[in-house]
């Protein structure tokens, strides 16, 4: 991320070049607290995700899928160390690139 000079803010132009170069540049990450990792799930398979964060995430979002197969948050609790995703399809395994964030 970059900064913005203390001596740009007086110059209305300057600042508001700055702030939008600024903001343009914001990720995902920069806006929450979250990981992303990829996982291969059997067909009917409930899969253990270490958590990364320093608490339980309260969403996440399945960015990329192979395999014909429909993957959601697992019938085991989450807790502070681990996240369960399953996969409800009865003969196909699928891989995941899944996103998890504290909002």
């Amino acid at each position: 991320m970059s900064k913005i000079r203390l001596q740009n803010i007086f110059n209305l132009s300057n600042l508001t070049r700055n702030l939008a170069v600024l903001l343009r540049g914001l990720t995902f990450s920069d806006n929450f607290y979250s990981f992303s990792t990829t996982v291969t799930i059997a067909a009917n398979t409930e899969e253990r995700i270490r958590n990364q964060l320093t608490s339980r995430p309260n969403s996440y979002i399945i960015r990329f899928q192979t395999g014909n197969a429909i993957v959601t948050a697992g019938d085991t609790l989450w807790d502070d160390d681990w996240l369960y995703i399953k996969n409800h399809d009865a003969s196909n395994a699928a891989e995941v690139t899944i996103t998890f964030w504290r909002e």
